[in-house]
């Protein structure tokens, strides 16, 4: 099966529960992740589920400029197919 946004935002609230997810999501979008909590758990395993292979290569590139955007583009993407606050 071809990887997706949705087929990723389902995996990860498979995974966590919709409610972690969720949680997880909203700080991410919110932007209250430093940016080198990225590549630790659980934040690492998040972003390869809703970022697939783009993520993978974010997350090794050492500059970091661009994990500062796409998490949260991710994140908003994610929420929008998984459901947001007090969609639990």
């Amino acid at each position: 099966m071809t990887w997706t946004p949705a087929i990723g935002a389902m995996a990860l609230a498979s995974r966590l529960g919709r409610i972690e997810a969720n949680a997880l999501l909203e700080r991410l979008l919110g932007g209250d992740v430093p940016l080198h909590q990225y590549v630790a758990s659980p934040y690492r395993s998040v972003l390869l589920d809703i970022g697939d292979g783009h993520a993978e290569r974010l997350l090794s590139d050492d500059s970091g400029h661009r994990l500062a955007y796409w998490p949260q583009v991710w994140a908003a993407r994610a929420l929008a197919y998984i459901g947001g606050e007090g969609s639990g």
